[in-house]
Protein backbone atom coordinates (compact mmCIF):
# COMPACT_ATOMS: atom_id res chain seq x y z
CA UNK A 1 0.00 0.00 0.00
CA UNK A 2 2.77 2.41 0.75
CA UNK A 3 4.17 2.19 -2.90
CA UNK A 4 0.92 2.92 -4.15
CA UNK A 5 0.53 6.29 -1.61
CA UNK A 6 3.84 7.32 -3.05
CA UNK A 7 3.03 6.90 -6.99
CA UNK A 8 -0.62 8.55 -5.76
CA UNK A 9 0.92 11.18 -3.83
CA UNK A 10 3.56 11.73 -6.54
CA UNK A 11 0.73 11.98 -9.07
CA UNK A 12 -1.16 13.93 -7.23
CA UNK A 13 1.89 16.56 -6.22
CA UNK A 14 2.75 16.39 -10.69
CA UNK A 15 -1.27 17.26 -11.52
CA UNK A 16 -1.34 20.20 -9.04
CA UNK A 17 2.06 21.90 -10.89
CA UNK A 18 1.01 21.25 -14.33
CA UNK A 19 -0.87 24.11 -16.12
CA UNK A 20 -4.28 22.72 -17.13
CA UNK A 21 -6.06 23.49 -20.46
CA UNK A 22 -9.16 24.95 -20.97
CA UNK A 23 -10.83 28.04 -19.12
CA UNK A 24 -12.29 25.91 -16.01
CA UNK A 25 -9.91 23.27 -15.76
CA UNK A 26 -7.38 23.75 -13.36
CA UNK A 27 -9.91 25.71 -11.07
CA UNK A 28 -10.57 23.92 -7.71
CA UNK A 29 -14.48 22.86 -7.33
CA UNK A 30 -14.04 22.49 -3.14
CA UNK A 31 -14.73 25.08 -0.57
CA UNK A 32 -11.84 26.85 1.12
CA UNK A 33 -10.23 24.87 3.67
CA UNK A 34 -11.64 21.41 2.06
CA UNK A 35 -9.58 18.51 -0.13
CA UNK A 36 -10.00 18.65 -3.65
CA UNK A 37 -10.78 14.33 -4.07
CA UNK A 38 -12.46 14.23 -7.07
CA UNK A 39 -9.49 12.29 -9.07
CA UNK A 40 -10.64 9.46 -6.85
CA UNK A 41 -14.78 10.22 -7.26
CA UNK A 42 -15.00 11.39 -3.70
CA UNK A 43 -16.27 15.23 -3.99
CA UNK A 44 -14.25 17.23 -1.49
CA UNK A 45 -13.06 16.27 1.99
CA UNK A 46 -12.84 18.19 5.22
CA UNK A 47 -10.84 17.18 8.00
CA UNK A 48 -11.95 18.57 10.97
CA UNK A 49 -9.42 18.84 13.83
CA UNK A 50 -11.03 21.34 15.32
CA UNK A 51 -13.28 19.75 18.20
CA UNK A 52 -14.17 16.43 19.19
CA UNK A 53 -18.08 14.41 18.55
CA UNK A 54 -19.55 11.70 18.80
CA UNK A 55 -20.76 9.25 15.91
CA UNK A 56 -23.55 11.03 15.95
CA UNK A 57 -22.62 14.85 16.14
CA UNK A 58 -19.69 14.33 13.82
CA UNK A 59 -22.77 13.33 11.54
CA UNK A 60 -24.82 16.23 12.45
CA UNK A 61 -21.48 18.66 12.24
CA UNK A 62 -21.23 16.95 8.51
CA UNK A 63 -24.54 17.93 7.69
CA UNK A 64 -24.44 21.98 8.68
CA UNK A 65 -21.34 21.75 6.06
CA UNK A 66 -23.96 20.08 3.34
CA UNK A 67 -21.96 17.16 3.04
CA UNK A 68 -22.10 13.53 5.05
CA UNK A 69 -19.61 11.31 6.87
CA UNK A 70 -17.03 10.11 4.60
CA UNK A 71 -17.48 6.73 2.64
CA UNK A 72 -14.43 4.40 1.23
CA UNK A 73 -15.51 2.40 -1.65
CA UNK A 74 -12.53 1.73 -3.36
CA UNK A 75 -8.75 0.71 -2.17
CA UNK A 76 -7.71 3.46 -4.18
CA UNK A 77 -10.04 6.02 -2.56
CA UNK A 78 -9.18 4.30 0.95
CA UNK A 79 -5.52 4.36 -0.20
CA UNK A 80 -5.59 8.19 -1.17
CA UNK A 81 -7.91 9.00 2.42
CA UNK A 82 -4.52 7.46 3.96
CA UNK A 83 -2.07 9.73 2.40
CA UNK A 84 -4.33 13.08 3.19
CA UNK A 85 -4.86 11.52 7.17
CA UNK A 86 -1.17 11.20 7.10
CA UNK A 87 -0.39 14.59 5.75
CA UNK A 88 -3.01 16.78 8.57
CA UNK A 89 -1.43 14.12 11.12
CA UNK A 90 1.84 14.78 10.21
CA UNK A 91 1.52 18.67 10.56
CA UNK A 92 -0.58 18.10 13.99
CA UNK A 93 -0.79 15.25 16.19
CA UNK A 94 -2.46 11.65 15.51
CA UNK A 95 -6.32 11.78 15.33
CA UNK A 96 -9.02 8.82 15.06
CA UNK A 97 -11.72 9.82 12.17
CA UNK A 98 -15.36 8.98 12.17
CA UNK A 99 -16.53 7.55 9.25
CA UNK A 100 -20.08 7.18 7.90
CA UNK A 101 -19.98 3.12 8.60
CA UNK A 102 -22.37 1.91 10.74
CA UNK A 103 -24.20 -1.77 11.77
CA UNK A 104 -27.21 -0.22 14.04
CA UNK A 105 -30.28 -1.98 13.56
CA UNK A 106 -28.97 -4.61 11.98
CA UNK A 107 -25.57 -6.49 14.09
CA UNK A 108 -22.92 -7.22 11.68
CA UNK A 109 -23.91 -5.22 8.82
CA UNK A 110 -22.06 -2.87 8.44
CA UNK A 111 -23.20 -0.19 5.64
CA UNK A 112 -22.58 3.15 4.20
CA UNK A 113 -25.51 5.50 6.15
CA UNK A 114 -25.26 7.82 2.79
CA UNK A 115 -25.27 5.54 -0.18
CA UNK A 116 -26.54 1.77 2.16
CA UNK A 117 -24.34 -0.10 0.24
CA UNK A 118 -21.71 -2.55 1.78
CA UNK A 119 -18.48 -1.59 3.98
CA UNK A 120 -15.75 -3.48 1.93
CA UNK A 121 -13.55 -5.76 3.93
CA UNK A 122 -10.16 -4.09 3.14
CA UNK A 123 -10.93 -1.20 5.15
CA UNK A 124 -10.79 -3.39 8.37
CA UNK A 125 -8.49 -4.17 10.85
CA UNK A 126 -7.71 -7.92 11.52
CA UNK A 127 -10.07 -9.16 13.94
CA UNK A 128 -12.72 -6.25 13.38
CA UNK A 129 -15.55 -5.47 12.99
CA UNK A 130 -15.84 -7.58 16.41
CA UNK A 131 -19.07 -7.26 15.80
CA UNK A 132 -20.40 -5.98 19.72
CA UNK A 133 -23.56 -4.49 20.09
CA UNK A 134 -22.04 -1.48 22.11
CA UNK A 135 -19.68 -0.72 19.00
CA UNK A 136 -22.22 0.31 15.66
CA UNK A 137 -19.82 3.18 14.27
CA UNK A 138 -16.67 2.63 12.10
CA UNK A 139 -13.84 4.65 13.41
CA UNK A 140 -10.42 4.76 11.27
CA UNK A 141 -7.89 4.27 14.31
CA UNK A 142 -4.31 5.96 14.03
CA UNK A 143 -2.64 2.71 16.75
CA UNK A 144 -3.45 0.78 13.75
CA UNK A 145 -2.23 2.86 10.73
CA UNK A 146 -5.71 4.35 10.15
CA UNK A 147 -7.36 0.84 9.41
CA UNK A 148 -10.96 0.71 10.46
CA UNK A 149 -12.81 -0.21 14.08
CA UNK A 150 -15.95 -1.00 15.41
CA UNK A 151 -15.88 1.82 17.90
CA UNK A 152 -18.80 3.14 20.76
CA UNK A 153 -20.49 5.72 18.69
CA UNK A 154 -21.28 7.54 21.86
CA UNK A 155 -17.24 8.17 22.42
CA UNK A 156 -15.66 11.40 22.13
CA UNK A 157 -12.30 10.86 23.06
CA UNK A 158 -9.85 12.64 20.63
CA UNK A 159 -12.29 11.49 17.73
CA UNK A 160 -12.78 13.51 14.60
CA UNK A 161 -14.99 13.71 11.56
CA UNK A 162 -14.00 13.53 8.07
CA UNK A 163 -16.65 15.00 5.59
CA UNK A 164 -17.63 13.96 2.31
CA UNK A 165 -19.34 16.36 0.11
CA UNK A 166 -19.88 15.71 -4.00
CA UNK A 167 -19.81 18.31 -6.39
CA UNK A 168 -20.87 19.15 -10.21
Amino acid sequence: MLDFRFTLYFAFFISLSTPASGSNAGENPCPENWMQATWVDMGCLLLNTTETYSWEQASIYCQTEGATLVEIHTEEQFDFLLMEIDVVDGQTENHNWWTGGADMGLEGNWMWMRSFTPVPDFVWKTGDPADGLAQNCMLLWYRYDYLAVDAPCSNTDSWYPICQKFVT
